[in-house]
């Protein structure tokens, strides 16, 4: 199996359309919908667990991650099957990539990074309200 073609900018950027074999059709269905599918469990998870509000965005942030770009591979998939002149170019695929390694990246950043600075800042808020007076509570 010859790669070479991988590596050349006419094969990613040409608008000449060929058929996808069925196996990388395939491979290609079964990769979006399982990113699909992890998207919508995730999506669940964040429902069920009543976990902080932190932890709970950054599940959100993960299944929008999953289902959008998994619909968005579907949606190039079907173009390029259907060998579509424009929307089914190779380079929507680069593009996806780029774009799905980029949101990853701010959904990391945000668990990594963001997160313990907005538990730093409830700690902060809760240290300085405990002497403030509090609403009474009605029967």
């Amino acid at each position: 199996m010859d790669l070479s073609p991988l590596f050349s900018l006419s094969f990613w950027f040409s608008l000449q359309q060929n058929a996808l074999s069925p196996g990388f059709a395939r491979a290609f269905f079964i990769l979006f919908a399982l990113i699909v599918i992890v998207g919508a469990v995730i999506r669940l998870m964040s429902r069920q667990k009543k976990e902080d509000r932190y932890t709970t965005r950054l599940y959100r942030k993960a299944a929008a991650v999953g289902i959008t770009m998994g619909l968005l591979g579907l949606v190039w998939l079907f173009f390029a099957f259907e060998e579509v002149y424009l929307f089914g170019a190779r380079f929507w695929f680069l593009i996806w990539l780029v774009g799905l390694a980029t949101w990853i990246g701010f959904v990391v950043q945000f668990g990594k990074k963001r997160i313990p600075e907005l538990r730093k800042e409830d700690a902060h808020l809760a240290e300085a309200n405990k002497f403030l007076p509090k609403k009474k509570k009605r029967n």
